[in-house]
């Protein structure tokens, strides 16, 4: 054989071949080790993604040597509520996944699937809501207590998410309605609160625990002022309205008026009373307006109102309107 010939084939083999762009046929390519991916240079199009780096790595077994920076890169984070090790998965690369989907099906039980499933719907339900990560990490971990010990076999599981969630917002002070997020799940109000009954239960029982946020800047105030300033926001009202009509909730709650009625109803009913006080034409707020805002019906807002109207002068401060103003109030309002 001929020696140039041999040369080569072994020069082949030991040396790397240059990568050639698809688009612009150039050979100008680097490879990003940070990004793990081969880039052309001249038309900046991604040749390779996910490559594997052959560079050192280093470890640490204790702390001894700790300059504050993590030097533990032995393998991808875990997640923090699950028992999971360190393990291996099959990439996609540039062909089909069905060698990556079928080895997650042989290496990942039916259970753990089942979590992972619900913990990105409530991590997407999150996002879509708004909330905070906190409220995300209560519901996933409320999730897995009630995936353990299971007690809600049977129930579908968005109606088990829309109730994690819900209590999760309850614990950490967060004002949604139970309507709001069934409307927003697209399951039913009767079948959340089932769940809620029997998570509830559950809790006393001390099969599960709930953790109740102690550190709340809110934890002082009634429910009701907590969705008002929710609504207040929505409606785009003045500070000036929202603490008048915050001080009208903590007076309904510390003199019991209004007994029996939801957080929200009362708060709409609150911002009602107080928008009608104002004299700028821009800050007043029709019924629909509010009800819009506070996911009620009109009449729900109405029927509180009217409760609420009797006790006007105890629960409007004097700093906002006088007795004048007060007595000129409308029993039905537009």
């Amino acid at each position: 054989i001929n020696s140039k010939l041999l040369m080569s084939i072994r020069k082949s083999l030991l040396e790397p071949a240059q990568p050639t762009c698809t688009e612009c046929k150039t050979s100008v390519v680097v490879q990003d080790s940070h990004e793990g991916h081969y880039a052309c240079t001249t038309c900046g199009l991604v040749l390779g993604a996910r490559l594997i780096s052959d560079d050192t790595e280093w470890r640490s077994f204790s702390d001894a040597h700790s300059t504050g920076v993590d030097m533990n890169r032995v393998g991808s984070k875990g997640h923090a509520l699950l028992d999971t090790m360190l393990s291996t998965e099959i990439g996609r690369g540039n062909g089909s996944n069905l060698l990556s989907k079928y080895q997650t099906r042989t290496v990942n039980d039916s259970s753990y699937r089942t979590i992972m499933i619900a913990f990105k719907e409530i991590e997407r339900f999150v996002h879509r809501l708004s909330l905070s990560m906190t409220v995300q990490t209560i519901a996933q971990e409320l999730y897995k207590q009630l995936h353990d010990v299971k007690e809600l076999r049977g129930r579908s599981r968005a109606v088990v998410v829309t109730t994690c969630i819900y209590i999760a917002c309850k614990l950490e002070d967060v004002p949604r309605t139970l309507k709001e997020l069934c409307k927003e799940f697209n399951v039913h109000r009767r079948d959340v609160g089932r769940s809620y009954i029997k998570i509830t239960k559950l809790s006393k029982e001390g099969k599960i625990k709930l953790k109740k946020n102690v550190r709340s800047s809110k934890a002082n105030l009634p429910r009701s002022a907590k969705f008002l300033l929710r609504f207040c926001s929505e409606l785009r009202l003045p500070p000036l309205v929202v603490n008048a009509a915050q001080d009208v909730c903590i007076s309904v709650h510390k003199n019991a008026f209004c007994g029996g009625k939801t957080p929200a109803a009362m708060a709409a009913a609150a911002i009602l009373l107080i928008t009608q006080l104002v004299d700028d034409a821009a800050y007043k707020r029709t019924i629909s307006e509010i009800a819009k805002v506070a996911h009620i019906v009109d009449s729900t807002v109405k029927s509180v109102y009217r409760q609420l109207y009797p006790h006007a002068r105890t629960v409007v401060t004097m700093e906002f309107a006088d007795d004048i103003r007060i007595a000129n109030l409308h029993l039905n309002p537009p």
